[in-house]
């Protein structure tokens, strides 16, 4: 059913596939508040994941400012060395 709306509505609409996003909500409550639940867990879990590596840039150019180097950071976080690279890296613009 949602794919066809997902056809259909751009082309009722005169609409660019793409440029409409088709929202469909269920009638019966407990199945809204199912989709509303699992919809939050996953934006908790985005900001979770946010938080995470916001920490781990912190902690890596804190780490890094006291002499530590790449690999013992790598270490000490359980992050790869690779990564503790990109991070201190400068940003690319």
């Amino acid at each position: 059913m949602e794919e066809d709306l997902v056809t259909r509505v751009p082309k009722e609409l005169g609409a660019a596939t793409g440029t409409v996003i088709v929202s469909v909500e269920p009638a019966d409550r407990d199945a809204a508040t199912a989709i509303l639940t699992l919809t939050q867990a996953r934006l908790a879990r985005a900001f979770a994941e946010q938080a995470e590596r916001d920490a781990a840039r912190k902690a890596v150019g804190l780490l890094a400012a006291q002499g530590w180097g790449a690999e013992d950071i790598g270490t000490a976080l359980r992050l790869p060395t690779a990564r503790v690279k990109d991070i201190l890296a400068p940003a690319k613009v």
